[in-house]
């Protein structure tokens, strides 16, 4: 204690405005803020010092030391305190008095809270054998979660030193209407336990708490308690009243509630097999009780450590428990915690929870983490879960990095690619449907058969027209469906088709593919298509001599349909060393001499005052179009 504790608070910073002011202290707000994380703490400065027999300083400085000895989870925990000038600072958690949050507590809330200031007296009776002597509403502090948390110890002394004399001194700072008009009178009887003076007092604030709570019907023992404070504990004679070991056994503190909330509070004292039992029908016995209750008052208990390492609690309590109920499941019995009430109360809790680096509780929340996923929000899963799912990938272990991969999928949709994996993108992939496909039909899928005699006809060979007619072409008809393109010595009058044992219950003639899809026809499709007549093509007609109208025509290779290929390919002869069948059946094209220019004595004038872009009026045009060779028309330029 002193200024050795102090140098620890490094970032501390007191808020001016005063939370409380009493005789002997104010009460503060501060904060501290590290690199790593920051926590609110309350802070109580006493603003003179008070000598003389009752305190060897001030009253705060014997409220610290009494904090520093008496450790308990229902007292007010102390963190640090110092001397600064004529001033004296006691540090302890982020709390507020009772009298400033009392109208906001539920009927469950004051039944857990007198419930904790109860083992909190009897811890500090019969462990440390002192009593209190100010038991009131304004020794009672409510820390941020809602548990209530004994305080005011600076009237605290031991057995040895209760005496009428001591009772006198403090009796102007105690609080008057807790104050039994015969504790004197008691204080001298031997045979009277010390712990009577706390005993009445605690009568006293719960009467003065429950007073306004009577008609509360989720409580259904509360007007028994109520006059069981009033009667009993209060009674003239004081051998009438009872024992603190009495109080809490009272049928008000054995509430169902209660009694999960106790175990849940000592849950390192329990067996295996006592934990085992209890959460095995711990989730039934929660669906009895308001959502928001539970939620407000057990939700930072059922996500504690112990608990969420608990074997019998990760299998049947933590899947419904952190699996919040949607919108459209409000009569949904299998789900225990609506979205808003999960967002409300679960959320705060589980991203600090996401801050620990323990394996076994991370890889916890990384399987459920698509089942609450969305009751975070756009900032929080940013800021808070992003940054700690990235730690997780650099993690040696194979399954925890597994695990966190997936979840960063589930990332991706809500915050994008850009802000999940970072670094520059492109788009490397491209759907390759055509447009009308891609907005009414799903993508083809290949089906393969293991049918050893089925063959898949090829892809049909479609045509290109061009889309403007010139004076020496006409349309052309191309068939839906051509046949496999038939070998060159005879072949096209055989059969197709070849087997005849396929089923005709799959043969589906009247479904139509477009030219994306997979073509799936039996072979009896395919040989009614190759004895079907192809429909005529007609090209071009001009300069055929009149014994190549009537000729069979033998469609080309698609790439041959071109006008310049034409020209080139079917009315020249072939300079190839490939046999010609066809070579008797060449046609004779007899050309006009006007045509044909002689080198020798043609002589071309070169221009003199032409432009580029200038025509000769002595330049000859063919009369039957471009041919394939333009270097007619280059030496003519």
């Amino acid at each position: 204690m002193g200024n050795e504790s102090s140098s620890n608070l490094t970032g501390f910073k007191l808020d001016d405005k005063a939370i409380e002011v009493t005789d002997f202290w104010v009460h503060h707000s501060a904060k501290i803020t590290k690199s790593e994380y920051s926590q609110d703490l309350s802070v109580f400065v006493s603003d003179y010092v008070i000598c003389g027999t009752l305190w060897d300083k001030s009253p705060l400085e014997k409220y610290t030391k009494s904090l520093m000895l008496y450790r308990h989870p229902c007292i007010l925990k102390y963190i640090s305190s110092w001397n600064k000038g004529s001033k004296y600072y006691l540090v302890v958690e982020k709390v507020r008095p009772l009298s400033h949050v009392l109208v906001t507590q539920s009927t469950i809330q004051i039944c857990i809270g007198l419930y904790s200031i109860l083992k909190a007296l009897i811890f500090l009776h019969s462990k440390g054998s002192v009593s209190h002597n100010n038991i009131c509403a304004a020794s009672i502090y409510v820390t941020q979660d809602g548990n209530w948390k004994l305080g005011g110890l600076e009237f605290l002394c031991k057995y040895e030193t209760l005496t009428k004399e001591y009772l006198s001194k403090t009796r102007s700072h105690r609080y008057e209407n807790a104050i039994d008009s015969n504790e004197d009178k008691y204080l001298q009887d031997e045979s009277v336990e010390p712990d009577f003076i706390d005993l009445y007092a605690f009568g006293v604030l719960a009467e003065e708490i429950l007073r306004k709570r009577l008609d509360d019907e989720i409580l259904g023992g509360i007007k028994v308690f109520y006059e069981f404070c009033k009667n009993e504990m209060q009674s003239s004679d004081i051998k009438k009243r009872p024992r603190f070991t009495e109080v809490i056994t009272h049928s008000f503190f054995n509430h169902e509630f209660v009694n999960i909330y106790t175990f849940l509070n000592e849950l390192p004292l329990k067996t295996e097999s006592e934990k085992g039992k209890f959460f095995s029908t711990l989730i039934e016995k929660l669906k009895t009780f308001p959502e928001d209750v539970v939620a407000e008052n057990l939700g930072e208990l059922l996500l504690s450590r112990l608990v969420l390492l608990d074997y019998t609690a990760r299998k049947e309590v933590l899947p419904i428990l952190l699996c919040p109920r949607g919108e459209g499941d409000c009569n949904n019995s299998s789900y225990l915690f609506s979205i808003e009430t999960f967002k409300k109360f679960l959320i705060p809790k589980l991203l600090q929870i996401f801050k620990v680096t323990d394996l076994q509780i991370r890889e916890l929340l990384l399987l459920h983490f698509t089942s609450f996923i969305s009751c975070f929000s756009k900032d929080q899963l940013k800021n808070y879960i992003l940054p700690e799912l990235l730690l997780g990938i650099k993690d040696r272990n194979d399954n925890l990095v597994a695990m966190t991969l997936r979840s960063l999928a589930d990332l991706v949709p809500i915050l994008g690619a850009e802000t999940v994996i970072g670094g520059k993108r492109a788009k490397l992939f491209s759907d390759g449907r055509p447009l009308a496909h891609n907005e009414t039909k799903p993508p083809p899928t290949l089906r393969l058969t293991s049918h050893k005699h089925h063959v898949e006809p090829p892809l049909p060979v479609l045509l290109e027209i061009p889309s403007e007619e010139t004076e020496d072409m006409k349309e052309i008809n191309v068939p839906e469906s051509l046949p496999e393109r038939p070998s060159p010595d005879g072949g096209e009058d055989n059969d197709v088709s070849t087997t005849e044992d396929v089923d005709s219950n799959n043969i589906h003639e009247e479904e139509e593919w477009s030219d994306w899809d997979i073509h799936e026809s039996s072979d009896e499709t395919i040989k009614e298509i190759d004895e079907k007549p192809l429909s005529p093509i007609k090209i071009v007609e001009s300069n055929i001599p009149p014994e190549m109208k009537n000729r069979k025509i033998v469609l080309p290779d698609i790439t041959e349909l071109d006008i310049k290929n034409q020209s080139s390919k079917v009315l020249s002869s072939s300079s190839s060393d490939d046999i010609n069948f066809f070579q008797d059946m060449e046609p004779v094209i007899q050309s006009s001499n006007k045509y044909l220019i002689d080198d020798k004595k043609t002589e071309v004038a070169q221009p003199t005052t032409l432009d580029n872009f200038s025509v000769k009026s002595d330049l000859v045009i063919p009369e039957d179009g471009w041919s394939d060779d333009l270097d007619w028309n280059i030496d003519n330029n």
